[in-house]
Parts: structure tokens; C-alpha cells; sequence
């Protein structure tokens, strides 16, 4: 069975282009790319999961638990924070597609264009954050009685603001190499950074570096990779710097008003559950966090491999639809759904079965969870798992308003949820809420849609 199935992607495992003037062709050049990506996304996944794992290894032992969730909370924020770019990143990626089909200039124009209007997004965030800073009651949302913490945080949430920025016009630009089926290369770049970044936090850990420094090590590498990457597309001719003032306004209403429904869903998806590690840090403390902090990332063990799975099928859907291909779609949706589903729910039972164990053995028993919390925030994962699948098909297909009004529902419902139970039932209560709601709210109507045949045409 498993000759059989690397028979039929040993075609595809070339670095040399089908010939796309037919039908088939198409096909078999967007398996091709796709299977591409997905080969060197998990290169980068893997880096950065070594990255993540070190990070706890490494730094718990001397940071102890409240400097460490403290960290893991500022991390935290780039998560919380990333709808700021309103959506615009996410939009390059089917916005290139198309425009890749029109013509060099057009792409000339779209890339540019686009990365223009991110820029000048990410500058105007920039300078609000900072002059936020002064008016944000940090000291409500990191409980702790160490004034030497106060002030490391305040040193490293500045940090956050320069690199968030950065970090803004990075991940755009790795949009556009997605739209651009180039993904892999941007893939590469980043196995590169995040193994200069894991010796990089080696040397800090053996010196004890302060949180700033491991917060620029964490987020730096894909800073350093979409800035290293712009520089490419320079070079290629597809980023020009004349007549950029023209090329923002032919693209502002198409990028803009796709990026707004982007802005608008993942607004609700961090609000939902992106901010789950600031809740727990103003409703139980700092140390709070540590251990669902390491909870996510020992679970990213799992839900990665099927993000690395899902991600180059948002480009090869999109790339469908354009050309009209929606058998096309429609084959691929349903094997990346039950693969998903089958594969996730074993990933996550049992990884759930160790973990407890495992965390505590990673943190050289500093941190202690017990199993319950493990099997909710197992079944909390593998809901992710399915619903990235899910999302990745509509995002390709253009299908956002529904995942909008959904997702807006979602975030009605789970917010007063999570803040009645944090504190009668601590971490174990919010993330229960989550699946609880996840479950009612987005799983049923979706099944429900589905079944209907209604998802082809939204």
C-alpha cells in the first residue's frame, strides 16, 4: 500500500515544469507545486518546531515559570495582533493568482502594488503601538509581584512592536510567493533562519539571556526571510519602484475590499481564540500561562504536520477555480477532509495519552498539568486540524463571508463563555469552552451545509 501510494507521487517529484497547455497539464503542474511546498513546509514546520521544543527545554530551567510565561505571552501577541495587516496579506495570495493569468504587467503592478499598500499598513502600526504603549495597563495584564519583570516586559513588548511591524510585511511577502507558486523557496529560506535562529538560542540560553533577546530570536527569522525575499522579487522585476503611488490605487479596491472580509475573519478568529493566553494571564497570573503554552506547542507535534499537509492546497484551489477546474477541487477537498479527520484524531489521542508526562519531563518538572486538561485541549486540537482543512478550501475558493458570519457568531458566544468559567475552572474550563462552541457553532452548520451540497456554491 504505501509502494502504491509513492507510485503515484514519484511523477510529481521533479523540480522541472509540466507543460500546462492542457487540461491535464494544469492538473498535474499544480500536484506538482503543491507537493513541492509541502515537502520543504515541512522543512520549515520542523525547524521551527525544534525552535519551539528547544525554547522550553533550553530557557524553563533558568527562566522559571512566571519569566517564561511571560515570554510566551508577548509571543503570544503576535498571534493576537496579526489581523492588523486588515487582511491584506491574505488577499495577495488569490489576488497574485489572477493577476498572474493577465499578463507580466499586471503581476508587476499587483505585486507591487500590494506590498506598497502592506508597507505603508505596517509603518501606521508601527507608530500607533508606540504611541499606545504609555495607555495600556500592562501591570493588569501580566499579574506579578516582581517589579524586575515589570520592567523586562516593557523592554520586550517595545521590542515586539518593531518586529510585529516587520513581521506584518514579511508574512505578505510570503503570501505573494504562495500566489506565485513559489512557495517552496520561501520554505527553504526559512529552514535556513530558524537553523541559525536554534544556535542562536542555544548561546542565549547557556549565557541566560533576558526574554527581549530570545522574543528577537523567535520572531526574527521570518522577519529576515520575507525581507530577504522582497529583495528577490526586486531582483526579478516583479517588485519596481516607479510609479508606485499608480500601482496602489489599481489595486486598492480589489486587495482592500477582499482583504476586508479577511480582516474582519481573522479578527474574530484571534479575538475567539487567539487571545486565550491574555486572558489567562489577567484572570490567573502570569505563571498561568506556562503551562498551556507548552501544551500548544507539544501539540503542534500533530496539528503541523496536517498545517503542512493543508497549506499549498489554498494556492492549487484557488488556481482551480481560475481556470474553471472544480472537479478538480472537489476530488482534492475531499481527501485533504478525511485525512485530516482520521489522521488528526489519531495524532491527538495519542500524543494525549504521553503528554502530561512528556511536558513534564521537557520542563524538568517545573510545569505540571494534569491529564484532564490534556484530553480537552487534545480534542481542541483536532478540531483546528479539521477546521484548517475546511478553511483552506473556502479561502481558495473565495468562500469568506460565511466563514465571517460564523466565525463573528463564534466569537459572541465563546468570549462571556471563557470569562464566566477561567476562574471556577482555571485553564480546563476555557479551552472545554472553546471546543464546546467550536463543536455548536461552526462544526454542525458547516456538516449541516455540506450535506446540502451548498459549499460548492456559496
Amino acid at each position: 500500500m504505501v509502494k502504491k501510494f509513492f507510485d503515484k507521487l514519484k511523477p510529481y517529484l521533479r523540480l522541472r515544469a509540466f507543460d500546462v497547455a492542457t487540461a491535464e497539464g494544469q492538473d498535474r503542474e499544480r500536484n506538482r507545486v503543491a507537493l513541492l511546498s509541502m515537502i520543504t513546509n515541512a522543512g520549515s514546520k520542523g525547524t521551527a518546531m525544534l525552535l519551539v521544543i528547544a525554547g522550553v527545554a533550553w530557557t524553563v530551567p533558568y527562566l522559571g515559570q512566571e519569566r517564561f510565561g511571560a515570554w510566551m505571552a508577548i509571543l503570544s501577541m503576535a498571534t493576537v495582533l496579526s489581523f492588523l495587516d486588515f487582511g491584506v496579506g491574505n488577499s495577495l495570495t488569490n489576488h497574485v493568482i489572477r493577476a498572474k493569468d493577465q499578463g507580466r504587467p499586471v503581476l508587476i503592478s499587483a505585486v507591487t502594488g500590494g506590498l506598497a499598500i502592506v508597507a505603508l499598513i505596517s509603518v501606521g502600526i508601527l507608530i500607533v503601538l508606540n504611541f499606545l504603549h504609555p495607555f495600556v495597563p500592562w501591570v493588569k495584564l501580566f499579574k506579578t509581584n516582581s517589579e524586575t519583570l515589570l520592567l523586562e516586559i516593557d523592554a520586550t513588548v517595545r521590542l515586539f512592536y518593531f518586529l510585529f511591524s516587520v513581521l506584518l510585511f514579511s508574512n505578505a511577502v510570503i503570501k505573494i510567493y504562495a500566489g506565485l507558486q513559489k512557495a517552496h523557496l520561501a520554505n527553504i529560506s526559512q529552514i535556513i533562519a530558524f537553523s541559525i535562529a536554534l544556535g542562536l538560542l542555544y548561546f542565549s540560553s547557556e549565557y541566560q539571556f533576558q526574554i527581549t533577546y530570545l522574543l528577537a530570536i523567535t520572531l526574527g527569522p521570518v522577519c529576515v526571510v520575507g525581507l530577504f525575499l522582497s529583495f528577490d522579487l526586486y531582483r526579478q522585476g516583479l517588485l519596481k519602484c516607479d510609479s508606485v503611488a499608480a500601482k496602489i490605487r489599481d489595486n486598492a479596491s480589489n486587495v482592500l475590499s477582499v482583504g476586508g472580509l479577511f480582516f474582519v475573519l481573522q479578527l474574530a478568529v484571534i479575538v475567539g481564540w487567539g487571545s486565550d493566553s491574555m486572558i489567562i494571564s489577567s484572570a490567573l497570573g502570569v505563571a498561568a500561562v506556562a503551562p498551556f503554552a507548552v501544551a500548544q506547542r507539544i501539540f503542534q507535534f500533530v496539528s503541523q504536520p496536517f498545517a503542512i499537509l493543508n497549506a499549498p492546497f489554498w494556492p492549487a484551489y484557488a488556481d482551480a477555480k481560475a481556470k474553471g477546474n472544480y472537479a478538480y477541487t472537489q476530488l482534492l477537498f475531499k481527501r485533504s477532509f478525511m485525512v485530516s479527520i482520521v489522521g488528526g484524531g489519531i495524532g491527538v489521542a495519542s500524543l494525549a495519552l504521553v503528554g502530561s508526562w512528556l511536558i513534564s519531563e521537557l520542563s524538568n518538572q517545573v510545569i505540571v498539568v494534569d491529564k484532564i486538561f490534556i484530553w480537552i485541549f487534545a480534542a481542541w486540537v483536532l478540531m483546528e486540524i479539521v477546521g484548517n482543512s475546511l478553511a483552506m478550501y473556502l479561502n481558495g475558493m473565495g468562500i469568506i463571508k460565511l466563514q465571517v458570519r460564523l466565525a463573528l457568531i463564534f466569537v459572541s458566544i465563546v468570549i462571556p463563555l471563557k470569562l464566566w468559567v477561567i476562574h471556577p475552572f482555571g485553564i480546563s474550563g476555557l479551552v472545554a469552552a472553546n471546543v464546546l462552541v467550536y463543536f455548536c457553532v461552526l462544526v454542525l452548520p458547516y456538516l449541516a451545509l455540506y450535506r446540502a451540497g451548498r459549499l460548492t456554491s456559496i
